[in-house]
């Protein structure tokens, strides 16, 4: 949001610069439209704004009135020489936390935010374990939630059910002994998660939005 803020100045400070954007989600919840609203505030300062989607794209047309020929479509894409199944061990996730073998693992990478709906994740987690006792949810990443959801688990007793791994810089390992990666996010039907995931060979079980 500050860069957005800077691009008027960035333009008078330096005419010749090329200012381009990309835009990979809306949000009605938030400045009613999220960064794609920001982003059409600055269309007379870019040159060109990039999306992941054609959804997004007609967003920006339709909601917007935004020029289709300054939006360029650009899928999100992951490297598929280093998110490959053969290039990690398996097992090294199990052996860190001390999972029994016997567990299936559950992925839950997201920023701990209300926009992920990580006390969606945990409600999923309690019904899971209710119908079948060998899954365990290994949640990776950090957020200003993180807290109250360790509060919660707590609360609710699902210690043995619910991991909390925090920021890693790796998720390799983690997609390489996950059963499934789960997405509860409220916007983004197709987050990177999801594209690395797949290329790790791992199915996705993702919210139908966006």
């Amino acid at each position: 949001y500050y860069g957005y803020c800077l691009m008027p100045w960035l333009r008078m400070k330096y005419p010749n610069l090329a200012i381009l954007d990309y835009v990979h989600m809306e949000e009605w919840y938030w400045r009613r439209g999220g960064y794609a609203r920001i982003s059409s505030s600055m269309r007379e300062i870019t040159e060109c704004t990039c999306v992941c989607s054609e959804h997004t794209k007609n967003i920006l047309i339709k909601k917007f009135g935004r020029d289709p020929e300054k939006i360029l479509r650009l899928y999100i894409g992951v490297d598929t020489d280093i998110f490959h199944s053969d290039k990690i061990e398996k097992g090294n996730c199990y052996r860190e936390w001390g999972i029994a073998r016997n567990k299936k693992i559950i992925l839950y990478p997201c920023r701990m935010d209300h926009q992920k709906r990580p006390f969606l994740m945990l409600k999923i987690a309690e019904e899971t374990v209710r119908r079948n006792l060998d899954v365990v949810f290994v949640a990776v990443g950090d957020g200003p939630l993180l807290q109250q959801m360790k509060e919660t688990v707590a609360q609710r007793g699902l210690k043995d059910v619910v991991l909390f791994a925090g920021q890693i810089e790796d998720l390799r390992p983690y997609y390489r002994d996950a059963m499934v990666t789960l997405n509860c996010s409220i916007q983004e039907g197709l987050a990177i998660t999801s594209y690395e995931s797949f290329a790790m060979g791992v199915p996705v079980i993702s919210a139908d939005v966006g």
